[in-house]
């Protein structure tokens, strides 16, 4: 089956696929009555622009392809929601929550899910009903099969592989975009004016990282933007796509990211980052088979009781908009209850032999790496190698290739004693020997 990427900025649509090294690609101007900037505005005239798009770059047949559109932010509304545990019916509280921060945008016009991604914190994303439908209208009309509606912004701190406090600065399109990323996801996303100065939005960066926090972010992402270098105080990394075609991709950047995120990390398609995955399941009932919508959202998670307390950070973005939001790596969670957790529900199918894993010494303390491998293989894990870590950190950090993240709660559960405090990341390469790396924390007492 052949992917082919749709993306649409500047009302320019630009349609790629890669496979097997081959990277082909059509550009197409859009009309303004058929769209705005990256907004399809009227379905019927976007499709045979589209149409023709797609048949000059595959001559074979359309029912061996896929769509997948790619969107921009504009399109995208992004919310993290902090839960306190009162004994209310926490998914009406959820949802009056999200209401409160969307600044006048009614709940009942989008298609939205809110994802656990750490205690107490969730990701909100939505969009709006009429625009998601069109990709279904666009696909329907011709004929081929609608695989995924990634918007790119949430793609980027899975692709890097990180859940650190993170800043990008991307230079996609004709409009700047900074994306503050925390716990893996996505906090905060602003456009900027095209004639940005980037001195200008250097500032912005600088004022982003320190606002409201005792230890400042030290960690900007490139994508696409060359304006930011090494600087002090910021550690900038730029974001490459990988290109193997060896074909000039400029301008193309977060057609390779979708295409490389749905080839390596499969989970994508399943995960909140596909838009279509918050539409409403289909309900059956006897002797009917009419779609009935289900108003509570697909990927809700079950929520732990705490009460948050946080910052404040406010930005505009090029329509003038505030942001706001807590800045939730300096939140500081304080129990309200005096329940005991639920224990994790562990899969008696896993094997702990499956599970390959590298030690590393990041305490500081001589030998803890050769004692985590002693404990490791006595549980029946397979530890293939230990060495000492870079640098020193305080909290034990479980890095996962994806794949492997249904071990997380089995390995926790045997570690518990030994490891009551950890940082579970996924992100690990997939071309690596091992499934897992361990980096022991100096607050572990072995």
């Amino acid at each position: 089956m052949q992917d082919l990427i749709v993306s649409l900025n500047g009302n320019v649509l630009k349609v790629t696929t890669l496979k097997n090294g081959d990277f082909r690609f059509v550009v197409k101007d859009v009309s303004t009555e058929a769209a705005d900037d990256s907004e399809i505005l009227d379905a019927v005239l976007f499709v045979p622009i589209l149409d023709e798009a797609i048949k000059e770059l595959n001559k074979d047949t359309k029912t061996k392809s896929r769509l997948n559109f790619v969107l921009e932010p504009d399109e995208i509304i992004f919310k993290f929601i902090t839960i306190a545990k009162n004994g209310e019916d926490l998914e009406s509280r959820i949802i009056t929550e999200i209401q409160s921060k969307l600044e006048g945008e009614d709940l009942n016009n989008l298609y939205f899910s809110y994802v656990k991604i750490a205690p107490f914190v969730y990701q909100f994303v939505g969009i709006k009903k009429d625009l998601l439908d069109k990709y279904l209208e666009i696909a329907t009309s011709l004929g081929i099969e609608l695989h995924s509606v990634l918007p790119w912004t949430l793609l980027l701190p899975k692709y890097v592989g990180t859940s650190s406090s993170s800043i990008f600065v991307c230079g996609v399109g004709k409009t700047p975009v900074v994306v503050l990323s925390e716990l893996g996801g996505v906090f905060f996303v602003g456009t900027y004016d095209a004639n940005q100065d980037p001195a200008d939005l250097y500032k912005l960066v600088q004022e982003l990282s320190v606002y409201k926090r005792s230890k400042p972010i030290d960690k900007v992402y490139t994508f696409n933007y060359p304006h930011i270098s090494e600087a002090e105080g910021f550690l900038v990394h730029k974001v490459e796509v990988p290109n193997a075609s060896g074909e000039n991709t400029l301008g193309f950047e977060v057609n390779l990211l979708a295409n490389y995120m749905l080839d390596l990390a499969p989970d994508t398609v399943g995960s909140q980052t596909n838009l279509l995955n918050l539409l409403p399941l289909p309900a059956v009932e006897q002797k009917k088979m009419s779609l009935v919508t289900v108003a509570a959202p697909l990927s809700a998670l079950l929520i732990v009781g705490t009460l948050f307390g946080g910052y404040m950070f406010m930005f505009k973005n090029k329509n003038n908009v505030q942001i706001a939001g807590q800045v939730l790596s300096e939140i500081k969670v304080e129990e309200t209850s005096q329940s005991s957790p639920t224990p994790p529900i562990v899969k008696e199918d896993l094997k702990r032999s499956d599970l390959v894993i590298r030690v590393e010494n990041g305490s500081g303390v001589a030998g803890v790496a050769a004692k985590t491998q002693g404990i490791l293989e006595s549980l029946g894990y397979k530890v293939i190698s230990i060495d000492t870590a870079k640098e020193t950190r305080e909290s034990t950090l479980y890095k996962f290739k994806t794949p492997k993240l249904g071990f997380k709660d089995l390995l926790q559960q045997d570690l518990k004693d030994k490891f009551p405090t950890t940082v579970v990341e996924e992100g690990v390469d997939t071309s690596i020997e091992y499934d897992l790396l361990i980096v022991i924390g100096t607050s572990e007492k072995l």
